[in-house]
């Protein structure tokens, strides 16, 4: 193996841990709080572990076909680990849609969309 492929299994190797330590954190910590909230009638909840899952068997096969030497089977995993990834951030928008958001975020989106805003005439605008 070249000192570039090296590099890169390295680097992806610390980044992939690290997210895979955050989605899981972020099924536990969300758990109780969207515990309502579901999805073509699945609960967000248990997708989050679904994803954590693939995520974590997709890290899994991925170092252990680097090891063995198979790098186009290694990237096919690396990506379907990405997409996991992916895929639990984005679970994130269903409790934004259903108001269980936390109440910080909440009170900055309420203030956003009641904030009301003057209309800006051109001929305002100093040259």
């Amino acid at each position: 193996m070249n000192e570039d492929m090296i590099t890169h299994i390295l680097v992806a190797s610390l980044i992939f841990q690290s997210i895979i330590v955050y989605t899981a954190a972020m099924a536990a910590a969300r758990g109780q709080i969207d515990h309502g909230v579901r999805w073509r009638n699945w609960s967000v909840t248990k997708i989050r572990w679904v994803m954590f899952g693939c995520a974590l068997i997709s890290y899994q096969a991925m170092l252990f076909f680097i090891t063995t030497g198979k790098l186009t089977l290694s990237a096919l995993f690396e990506w379907t680990l990405t997409f996991s990834i992916q895929g639990t951030v984005l679970t994130l928008l269903l409790t934004l849609n259903s108001g269980r958001a936390s109440t910080a975020s909440s009170s900055i989106i309420n203030e956003i969309s009641n904030e009301q805003y003057a209309p800006v005439s051109v001929a305002a605008i100093p040259k």
